[in-house]
């Protein structure tokens, strides 16, 4: 069982694809065998969203052929039917084939329709129904296939709503996209960029960084953001890293500033609401940092780690910025990273794919 110091979770910037970056949140105090909670940032579409992990079952859905001006038995088998299945975790579309039967007799196209049904852990989507234009291969003319359909991600869905088999092809191929397990919006508001997530379960808060406002907002266990950021006046707050054991409370997190080139220290007064009593600059460019982004913390043994993507290089300090040295260099973009603690005595970190190893002495 590892005891984790700092769970973090950080969204690259430059991502041209959006890409969710998850962290596990701690339980509230108070709480009883709580429900695990997976919550994660989407700098794509400015969300804070979160599920339950515990959930995830088994979805699937079924798919059945019926006639338009192909005939089953005559050019595909008829009333073919089954069922396509995901297990948790798999998120990549699934594939099933019709037979298709060849003829001597010159003919125009024919279509037929696949449909889907009674899905199980999602609902279906458009296109719901694909029409497989058979096209002759003994003389008859082509008609191009229609439009795809408009995609709508989280449902179960064809890849396209027509596709085209030349009669002697023999087989068509169709491809059915899944229904992911439900996400729910964690927080209401949509914010420019947030990419990091903090949870201080002793105070049941989390905090968010926004690049692309330059903040740091706080949101409280029920989902509710303080519309007042914590922090403003940043130039891109990248990543936060603290001590989120459930007592006592944190009182103070670590943040780094990939534009400004800077790693602060965030002193937090836990009024209602939570309040910034002082944000204080640790390092910054003169230290030799170039674009610092990922951090994490040993709030025990008084030191932290950094990544610098523009310099290559793995720094360690003490909490307080003092005693900087770069702990690996000549890498070649280390981005995310994080403390943890294995039972009983190895220390890992990882950063952006490379592995420390160090045993405890």
């Amino acid at each position: 069982m590892m005891a984790h110091r700092a769970l973090i979770a950080r969204g690259a910037l430059a991502l041209i694809l959006v890409l969710a970056f998850g962290m596990s949140a701690a339980p509230a105090r108070g709480h009883t065998d709580p429900e695990p909670l997976i919550v994660w940032t989407d700098a794509g579409t400015g969300k804070v969203q979160q599920t339950n992990p515990s959930s995830a079952t088994p979805i699937s859905v079924d798919f059945a052929t019926s006639d338009e001006e192909a005939v089953g038995g005559q050019d595909y088998p008829a009333n073919q039917e089954g069922r396509l299945y995901w297990q948790p975790g798999e998120t990549w579309p699934k594939q099933f084939y019709v037979l298709i039967y060849n003829d001597t007799v010159a003919e125009p196209e024919e279509d037929f329709r696949v449909t889907l049904s009674n899905p199980v852990g999602g609902t279906v989507g458009e296109p719901s129904m694909q029409r497989v234009r058979i096209r002759d291969d003994d003389g008859g003319p082509f008609t191009p296939p229609e439009s795809v359909h408009p995609d709508t991600p989280g449902t179960f869905r064809f890849s396209s709503d027509v596709s085209v088999v030349d009669e002697d092809a023999g087989v068509q191929i169709l491809t059915v996209l899944p229904a992911a397990n439900p996400a729910e919006d964690l927080v209401t508001e949509v914010l420019s960029e947030p990419t990091s997530l903090l949870v201080d379960a002793g105070a049941d808060v989390m905090y968010v960084t926004d690049p692309g406002t330059g903040t740091v907002y706080w949101v409280d266990a029920a989902g509710t953001m303080n519309p007042t950021p914590l922090i403003t006046g940043l130039g891109s707050p990248t990543d936060l890293a603290g001590a989120t054991d459930p007592d006592p409370l944190m009182p103070s997190f670590w943040l780094t500033d990939a534009e400004a080139g800077k790693v602060f220290r965030a002193d937090i007064s836990y009024n209602s609401p939570p309040s910034l009593d002082a944000l204080v600059e640790l390092l910054g460019p003169g230290s030799g940092l170039i674009g610092p982004t990922g951090i994490a913390v040993d709030a025990d043994g008084d030191r932290m780690w950094i990544t610098d993507p523009g310099a290559g290089v793995i720094w360690q300090c003490a909490l307080d910025g003092s005693g900087l040295f770069a702990l690996a260099g000549g890498l070649d973009n280390p981005g995310g990273i994080a403390f943890v603690i294995p039972e009983p005595t190895t220390l890992l970190l990882f950063a952006a794919g490379v592995l420390l190893l160090r045993k405890r002495r």
